[in-house]
């Protein structure tokens, strides 16, 4: 049985059932991870824009431009982790 719920919902739920409770987020977050060893990650939609017949179409014809070249991805390419790049980001 799969369950659709998100921190916000069980915090809810929780508060609702017992009189006077009260828990945050991280503390409900650790507990979930930690002793029930469950982890709650809210979904993230992709824009309607990104897979639109447009963008599609442009980036097959990227595909297309480059699939004859030399272009040897195991030699010659770079590819940069954006997830790595934003973890070092700092807010100042």
């Amino acid at each position: 049985m799969i369950f659709n719920y998100f921190s916000d919902d069980i915090m809810k739920s929780l508060t609702e059932q017992f009189e006077g409770f009260t828990i945050s987020k991280s503390q409900l977050n650790n507990h979930l991870r930690n002793t029930m060893l469950i982890t709650i990650k809210k979904p993230l939609f992709e824009p309607e824009i990104g897979n639109s017949p447009e963008n599609m179409e442009t980036g097959f014809e990227w595909f297309m431009k480059w699939k004859d070249s030399n272009l040897d991805f195991t030699k010659n390419c770079v590819f940069i982790d954006e997830a790595g790049f934003h973890i070092n980001m700092r807010n100042n």
